[in-house]
């Protein structure tokens, strides 16, 4: 008999799928904002994701390479909601992202989905 072949798309070692073909609308990007020290950059899609990157430190045998961006946590900000009181539908999509300014070691960020 036959063998069962899996269809769906493999990830890449990054998480992401490799072909662009597999790109879908809530895969968009719509906004990107640095921390106040540039080390980490998040982005958030109109699925309702944010991604946060974090630079890596140059290389001492690089010295002259710009720092390289790798990914250090995703995570599901906003899902689709229903506003009962204004007969409105709200969207994930990720508006708007501000870091907050650091008090200590953690990092915190706000996102928005709503009407701005």
């Amino acid at each position: 008999m036959g063998e069962d072949t899996d269809s769906t798309p493999a990830l890449n070692h990054h998480g992401f799928l490799p072909d662009h073909n597999y790109v879908t609308e809530a895969d968009i990007i719509s906004t990107v904002e640095f921390n106040h020290t540039g080390e980490l950059l998040a982005t958030g899609d109109k699925g309702g994701r944010v991604v946060i990157f974090q630079r890596e430190p140059e290389s001492k045998t690089e010295p002259f390479s710009q720092g390289e961006y790798n990914v250090y946590s995703t995570f599901q900000s906003h899902e689709p909601e229903f506003d009962y009181l204004k007969s409105l539908e709200i969207e994930e999509k990720i508006n708007k992202i501000r870091w907050l300014p650091q008090q200590n070691a953690a990092q915190f960020l706000l996102s928005t989905n709503g009407i701005i």
